[in-house]
């Protein structure tokens, strides 16, 4: 069995695969502040677990969380700006590692959803959407360095207010046809070869000849290429 215990955390619920191979979930705590994704993460790892790789949606540099602004606030909606001061430069790899005795790695939610649907070739850009719109760029099989992609303003509203959850919730036909058009403006803004669509609220009618859907979790089953990628060897067995 792998050594290597992948989590996905997102603004609605963390995700992760227990010992049996069981896909298992629980609601994100709200508010979500760092010492309680170390207790939480600490509770859950598997004990045969060697090495760590965390999702997490956020602007992540090198295991160090620069924003958090799409974790959810107590009452709903997203993070407060409290919550969201104690994540600014917050060394979460480097926590994780001391509170679970395990090495661990910390990249972007959606970037961990590319490690697995990639397919390495040129300029491929990943897209989820789910409470929010977190997007990823690769090149050659490469992440890039972003920005928060899903505060880009268009129209006086950002992509994660067009996109995201909350909008599908109140007009879901308003809500495709700006799925559709924040999907033009990704293409035009970072010309890829291929869009790879993932995330709990992806539909197959969205794929177009450039437009890969690939609905689900995709981000737990990322963790082995992402750790490949960083760390220069795989998980054993």
């Amino acid at each position: 069995m792998s050594d290597l215990f992948t989590l996905d955390i997102g603004a609605t619920s963390m995700k992760w695969f227990d010992i049996t191979g069981e896909r298992r979930h629980r609601r994100t705590p709200r508010p979500l502040s760092p010492a309680t994704v170390g207790d939480v993460v600490a509770r859950i790892v598997p004990t045969r677990a060697t090495r760590i790789v965390v999702g997490f949606p956020g602007v992540i540099r090198r295991g160090v969380v620069h924003d958090a602004v799409h974790l959810p606030e107590a009452r709903g909606g997203l993070v407060d700006a409290a919550t969201r001061a104690q994540w600014d430069r917050y060394p979460l790899a480097a926590e994780l590692s001391r509170v679970t005795g395990r090495d661990c790695l910390v990249v972007n939610d959606a970037e961990l959803a590319g490690f697995h649907l990639i397919d390495g070739e040129g300029r491929e850009l990943v897209v989820t959407l789910g409470t929010s719109c977190a997007v990823a760029l690769f090149e050659d099989g490469a992440p890039q360095e972003l920005d928060d992609v899903g505060a880009t303003v268009c129209d006086g509203r950002s992509y994660d207010d067009r996109v995201g959850s909350a909008a599908k919730r109140h007009d879901d036909v308003q809500w495709r046809v700006d799925v559709v058009e924040v999907l033009s403006r990704l293409r035009t803004t970072f010309t890829p070869r291929v869009i790879w669509l993932s995330g709990g609220n992806t539909e197959e009618s969205f794929a177009m000849q450039d437009i890969v859907v690939k609905p689900g979790p995709s981000a737990l089953f990322g963790g082995d290429a992402a750790w490949r990628h960083y760390r220069g060897h795989s998980s054993t067995c």
